[in-house]
């Protein structure tokens, strides 16, 4: 499970985002840090 909430929320919320089009490598950090990695 990467998110809870509305579809909305869910739409708009950077870990799904990620999750399905991934990120740059440069921005892994950020990311891994923003979901607790």
């Amino acid at each position: 499970k990467i998110a809870d909430g509305t579809t909305e929320e869910a739409r708009n919320d950077p870990r799904v985002i990620a999750a399905y089009l991934g990120v740059p490598d440069e921005e892994l950090p950020v990311v891994e840090r923003e979901v607790g990695l």
